[in-house]
């Protein structure tokens, strides 16, 4: 967790991984800028279904990854959005580049201006880019004033992932984290259980462990495929309630 992360003044603000999407309609209603904290699969979904804000200027996206290059590991594998994903950005910078070039031409043109003429006409305001990205870089603490409306973000980006160890504080007003998750054991010490952590498997082929009577679904071994599907799972089910049913016998068997 960011320092103040878990206080309850900030927490309401602050949501995390799938459970987001349940969410989003109320983010974008209250939510003028928005902050999405990683760029894996979950992140690049989540931008995605904020195209359509985005592209109405319903609010702004800021894009906080530990990657050099935002969602770069997304556009390098075959995951199913990646032809989206990668549509998408580039008619965000498209539309950005034509944003600048017409701003240079606004700007030009007001420069030109006699200084009485200037005092009248405000200065062109340089666009956004929609959304923007602060990379290589770590959420270090998040604040809430007590004055102030909105959310404070510091974060700082990293030298050994290709930062320049700068520090920048900008407000939001919802913060979306997709940073992944972590498999944990914890809740399973002192048990006879075999997991294969590199690879995230169970050591057996159907789920079950040296612990009698312990199951767990998900990926098992000779599974060879890196995404356990739904289908998978369904019938892993059938196979661990057989196996649980084995230790008990029918009444008059």
């Amino acid at each position: 967790l960011a320092l103040n992360e878990s206080s309850d003044s900030i927490k309401e603000k602050i949501f995390y991984g799938v459970d987001t999407f349940a969410h989003l309609p109320n983010i974008v209603a209250d939510s003028k800028k928005i902050v999405i904290v990683g760029s894996g699969k979950t992140a690049s979904q989540i931008l995605l279904d904020l195209k359509g804000p985005i592209e109405n200027k319903e609010c702004e996206v800021v894009v906080v990854t530990t990657e050099k290059m935002a969602f770069n590991s997304v556009l390098n594998t075959n995951f199913f959005i990646k032809e989206n994903l990668q549509n998408f950005l580039n008619e965000r910078n498209i539309d950005f580049q034509k944003e600048k070039e017409k701003f240079e031409s606004k700007i030009l043109e007001w420069k030109e201006l006699e200084d009485y003429m200037k005092a009248k006409i405000p200065k062109p305001l340089e666009p956004v880019q929609n959304p923007t990205y602060w990379k290589a870089a770590n959420v270090v603490s998040v604040d809430k004033l007590i004055d102030r409306e909105g959310l404070y973000l510091t974060c700082e980006d990293i030298d050994f992932r290709g930062g320049q160890n700068k520090i920048k504080t900008f407000t939001c007003d919802s913060i979306l984290v997709a940073c992944g998750y972590e498999s944990s054991y914890h809740l399973y010490s002192g048990l006879r259980v075999g997991f294969d952590r590199a690879r995230k498997k169970t050591l057996s082929e159907d789920g079950s462990h040296e612990e009698p009577g312990f199951f767990t679904l998900g990926p098992v071994k000779g599974c060879s495929v890196d995404r356990y599907t739904l289908h998978e799972g369904l019938a892993q089910i059938e196979i661990v309630r057989e196996k649980i049913l084995s230790f008990f016998t029918k009444i008059g068997a």
